[in-house]
């Protein structure tokens, strides 16, 4: 995983968990502590398994009112 704190991109690469994704909420909710109020989370070509898909919907579901989470 690798973060850019100017832009608010996170890049995941590989297979992404639930204890991997855990670790991405964080991030993501560290990025718009910063002031971000848009995260662009980018898995490219990573595999996703079904729990982690399900935090990260979580988490987007429980953003601030005009913050999004957007994955590509």
């Amino acid at each position: 995983m690798r973060t850019d704190r100017t832009t608010g991109t996170v890049c995941v690469r590989g297979f992404l968990d639930r204890v991997g994704a855990e670790a991405l909420c964080r991030v993501v909710t560290a990025l718009g502590q910063l002031g971000h109020r848009q995260v662009v989370v980018q898995l490219g070509s990573s595999t996703v398994a079904d729990d982690a898909l399900a935090l990260l919907t979580d988490l987007a579901r429980r953003m601030p009112a005009g913050d999004r989470l957007v994955l590509r």
